[in-house]
């Protein structure tokens, strides 16, 4: 059995699905949205990333119509435009992102 691999709590029972899932460790985190979701997202990603709590990490943030999956570590939060981030609505936000096959 998996019993008590996390504590249960409405917004992180999914996310502890998924790590379970993916086999991922580490720190869990849920955000409840505010102004700026995405600077929050980023912001706390970049934090966690800065006092070396992880090495990388999966950022998720979604509504009832777009979804956020950011990939990142200390490089690729240090790369996202903070500017971008207050500007865009998170669904314009998402469509300034290159898709995997656009990447090099």
């Amino acid at each position: 059995g998996r019993g008590n691999l996390f504590i249960y709590t409405l917004p992180t029972s999914a996310l502890g699905e998924v790590a379970i899932v993916l086999s991922l460790t580490g720190p869990t985190l849920h955000l409840h949205a505010d102004k700026h979701p995405l600077v929050s997202l980023v912001n706390h990603s970049r934090q966690l990333l800065d006092d070396r709590e992880a090495d990388g990490l999966i950022a998720l943030w979604s509504d009832r119509v777009t979804t956020i999956a950011l990939a990142l570590d200390a490089s690729t939060a240090d790369a996202i435009d903070p500017k971008l981030l207050q500007a865009a609505s998170p669904t314009e936000f998402a469509h300034s992102l290159p898709t995997a096959t656009e990447r090099p």
